[in-house]
């Protein structure tokens, strides 16, 4: 029993390691970033600002997120990070946002330094333009055109 255990323990960290996205450096966090917040009812928000980048016909996620303070949102966000997508009117760029560091606050959004994941999605000149990119939670997407 125990030896069922263990390989099944092995099984599902080999399968996590399989959903960790490749890191691809990271950037200052600049103008040519899009910003998107999830506002609370109960108070705060999970502000993130993130970019798609080409390198070498591949597609990049760039980014990095913060808390704005109110109600149960610290708990929430953490949560949240894993869940969010960053999508396009095509489909999911990437599913999982913990690569992405957290800023101290949105307003020290500007001045941070964003991770950047490697997708496997083909570069398109459209995901330069930040309209054409958002984020999704659940069923509900925010700010793609």
């Amino acid at each position: 029993m125990g030896f069922l255990k263990a390989a099944g323990a092995a099984l599902l960290l080999v399968g996590l390691g399989a959903c960790t996205p490749e890191m691809a450096g990271s950037r200052p966090v600049d103008g040519e970033f899009k910003v998107s917040e999830i506002n609370w009812d109960s108070g705060g928000a999970f502000v993130v600002a993130y970019k798609a980048v080409e390198d070498n016909g591949t597609t990049l996620v760039c980014g990095a997120w913060a808390t704005q303070p109110g109600g149960n949102a610290a708990l929430l966000n953490r949560q949240l990070v894993r869940t969010v997508r960053v999508v396009t009117a095509d489909g999911t760029l990437i599913s999982d946002l913990s690569f992405m560091p957290q800023a101290a606050s949105p307003s020290a959004l500007s001045r941070s330094q964003a991770s950047c994941a490697r997708t496997d999605t083909p570069w398109r000149p459209a995901y330069g333009n930040t309209r054409g990119i958002g984020i999704r939670m659940g069923q509900r997407t925010f700010e793609v055109s």
